[in-house]
Protein backbone atom coordinates (compact mmCIF):
# COMPACT_ATOMS: atom_id res chain seq x y z
CA UNK A 1 0.00 0.00 0.00
CA UNK A 2 2.79 2.40 0.87
CA UNK A 3 4.50 1.71 -2.45
CA UNK A 4 1.25 2.33 -4.37
CA UNK A 5 0.95 5.61 -2.49
CA UNK A 6 4.51 6.55 -3.50
CA UNK A 7 3.72 5.85 -7.16
CA UNK A 8 0.56 7.98 -6.92
CA UNK A 9 2.57 10.83 -5.39
CA UNK A 10 5.32 10.54 -8.02
CA UNK A 11 2.86 10.53 -10.92
CA UNK A 12 0.36 13.14 -9.71
CA UNK A 13 2.30 15.26 -7.24
CA UNK A 14 -0.51 14.76 -4.69
CA UNK A 15 0.05 13.09 -1.34
CA UNK A 16 -2.49 10.28 -0.82
CA UNK A 17 -3.81 9.06 2.51
CA UNK A 18 -2.59 5.60 3.46
CA UNK A 19 -5.00 3.77 5.73
CA UNK A 20 -4.11 0.27 6.88
CA UNK A 21 -6.53 -2.07 8.66
CA UNK A 22 -3.97 -2.91 11.35
CA UNK A 23 -3.64 0.79 12.29
CA UNK A 24 -5.57 1.52 15.49
CA UNK A 25 -6.64 4.91 14.10
CA UNK A 26 -7.85 3.48 10.75
CA UNK A 27 -11.56 4.18 11.40
CA UNK A 28 -10.82 7.82 12.23
CA UNK A 29 -8.58 8.19 9.17
CA UNK A 30 -11.24 6.69 6.89
CA UNK A 31 -13.89 9.02 8.34
CA UNK A 32 -11.58 11.99 7.81
CA UNK A 33 -11.06 10.95 4.18
CA UNK A 34 -14.80 10.47 3.65
CA UNK A 35 -15.56 13.89 5.10
CA UNK A 36 -12.86 15.77 3.14
CA UNK A 37 -13.90 16.05 -0.53
CA UNK A 38 -10.66 17.91 -1.33
CA UNK A 39 -8.54 14.78 -0.76
CA UNK A 40 -7.89 13.20 -4.15
CA UNK A 41 -6.75 9.72 -3.22
CA UNK A 42 -6.50 7.24 -0.42
CA UNK A 43 -4.89 3.83 -0.38
CA UNK A 44 -6.78 1.45 1.91
CA UNK A 45 -6.05 -2.13 2.82
CA UNK A 46 -9.08 -4.25 3.81
CA UNK A 47 -11.17 -1.24 4.79
CA UNK A 48 -13.60 -0.43 1.99
CA UNK A 49 -16.06 -3.15 2.90
CA UNK A 50 -19.69 -3.52 3.91
CA UNK A 51 -20.94 -0.57 5.93
CA UNK A 52 -18.40 1.92 4.58
CA UNK A 53 -19.75 4.77 2.50
CA UNK A 54 -17.47 7.25 0.74
CA UNK A 55 -19.90 9.13 -1.54
CA UNK A 56 -17.21 11.05 -3.43
CA UNK A 57 -15.29 7.91 -4.41
CA UNK A 58 -15.21 7.65 -8.19
CA UNK A 59 -12.49 5.06 -8.81
CA UNK A 60 -11.72 1.81 -7.07
CA UNK A 61 -8.70 -0.31 -7.87
CA UNK A 62 -9.83 -3.82 -7.07
CA UNK A 63 -6.62 -5.67 -6.23
CA UNK A 64 -7.51 -8.72 -4.19
CA UNK A 65 -7.49 -12.48 -4.22
CA UNK A 66 -11.18 -12.53 -3.23
CA UNK A 67 -13.17 -13.65 -6.23
CA UNK A 68 -16.76 -14.24 -5.16
CA UNK A 69 -19.49 -12.44 -7.11
CA UNK A 70 -20.88 -10.97 -3.86
CA UNK A 71 -17.53 -9.45 -2.85
CA UNK A 72 -17.06 -8.00 -6.33
CA UNK A 73 -20.58 -6.53 -6.31
CA UNK A 74 -19.96 -4.93 -2.92
CA UNK A 75 -16.76 -3.29 -4.13
CA UNK A 76 -18.39 -2.00 -7.33
CA UNK A 77 -21.21 -0.61 -5.22
CA UNK A 78 -18.72 1.53 -3.31
CA UNK A 79 -18.03 3.72 -6.34
CA UNK A 80 -20.75 3.19 -8.96
CA UNK A 81 -23.61 5.47 -8.00
CA UNK A 82 -25.50 8.42 -9.38
CA UNK A 83 -24.10 11.65 -7.97
CA UNK A 84 -26.90 13.79 -9.40
CA UNK A 85 -30.16 13.27 -11.26
CA UNK A 86 -28.52 13.47 -14.69
CA UNK A 87 -26.11 10.59 -14.09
Amino acid sequence: AKEYAEVWRDVTGNEPSVILSEDAASAKKLAAYRDNPDKTCTVCVRLITEGVDVPDAAVLIYSTTASTPLFFAQMVGRVVRARNRRE
